[in-house]
């Protein structure tokens, strides 16, 4: 449900030096500037995060935040997640707004596609409830797990719930 445009360095170089020739086409262009076909004036960054300059790690395991960032990226809401940059990131359950507990572990440039990722249903936050020894009620915990590695089947679920987002900008 995702598109990228096809990307290669004119001069014929790698900006990656972990990749192999064979891997060029693909990591070239889920990186590149305007990689999402949503991006119509191809000015937004890619859909995929390079680990550090000139790295990808194709080897590296693939993280929730690092799904939360592709899909809203490919979506092309790059701009509206920029604009939550250092929010604390929220659920809501039943009517009640909860603060993530783990917001300080998802890197502030990164919270506003975590808040879009889970605003659109594109991926869970998990809940749990917590109740201290003198407490008469428990209180509702929400926690996104940035960290957590995806497996196949989850990354197919969130994958399969991208198309409605989808398919709604086709609209406009």
């Amino acid at each position: 449900s995702q598109a990228v445009r096809q990307f290669l360095p004119t001069n014929g170089t790698s900006n990656f030096t972990d990749i192999s020739a064979d891997k060029q086409l693909l990591v070239e262009s889920i990186t590149a500037k305007g990689a999402a076909i949503r991006d119509r004036f191809q000015v937004l960054k890619g859909v995929m995060l390079p680990t550090s300059a000139g790295i990808f790690s194709p080897e590296e395991s693939v993280k929730r935040i690092d799904v939360a960032y592709s899909f809203v990226q490919s979506l092309g809401l790059q701009l509206k997640a920029d604009s939550l940059t250092g929010t604390q990131v929220k659920v809501n359950f039943n009517g009640q707004v909860i603060t993530l507990d783990d917001n300080n572990e998802i890197p502030s440039n990164l919270r506003g596609y975590v808040q879009l990722a889970l605003n659109l249903n594109l991926i869970n936050a998990y809940f749990g409830l917590a109740q201290g020894p003198y407490d008469l009620t428990p209180t509702m915990k929400a926690s996104f797990k940035p960290d957590q590695i995806v497996s196949r089947g989850d990354f197919a679920v969130i994958a399969t719930r991208t198309f409605n987002e989808w398919t709604k900008a086709l609209g406009k």
